[in-house]
């Protein structure tokens, strides 16, 4: 009894954040960002090519969030489950700088890689502090940035500040 208490008022406190604005939110499924996010998860991490992420499949940050994410527990990341997991990650960098974790004094790699593929390219950083720091950061000139190139240049920009 107290669960259905619980559900009760978890939904009607979430109600009229988006009441205001007459729509409500969309479902992962019918947002083109989630989507896009999906898809290059599938390029990416679907090695066997069929349509789902296995966890020894899974690389970088979605290894990470696997077991959460797996629904069903059969060691699978489905389509509906990968969309849960891209609308996760685009609302997690929607809280606060773009970049920066709550209590975080420099960017987040993770978060910063939409696609969760371990490299960050130009797009993704487009409308951060690093976007026009790109090719300075991109040490080796590969036109990706690695974690590895990302925290040398934190860190030199921190020796700087000191």
């Amino acid at each position: 009894m107290n669960r259905l208490l619980a559900v009760i008022l978890a939904s009607s406190l979430t109600a009229p954040a988006w009441a205001a604005d007459k729509d409500p939110p969309k479902k992962p499924a019918e947002n083109p960002e989630v989507e896009r996010m999906v898809a290059s998860f599938l390029e990416r991490f679907d090695t066997n090519k069929d349509g789902k992420i296995s966890k020894d499949e899974a690389k970088n940050r979605l290894a990470e969030v696997f077991d959460r994410f797996d629904a069903n527990k059969d060691g699978y990341l489905d389509k509906e489950e990968l969309r849960r997991v891209a609308a996760f990650m685009i609302a997690a960098r929607g809280n606060g700088p773009a970049g920066a974790r709550p209590g975080n004094q420099g960017a987040d790699f993770d978060d910063l890689d939409r696609n969760a593929d371990g490299r960050l390219t130009r797009d993704e950083l487009k409308g951060t502090p690093y976007a026009d720091h790109f090719d300075e950061i991109d040490t080796n000139k590969d036109g990706k940035i690695d974690k590895k190139e990302f925290t040398a240049y934190l860190k030199k920009q921190a020796e700087k500040k000191d």
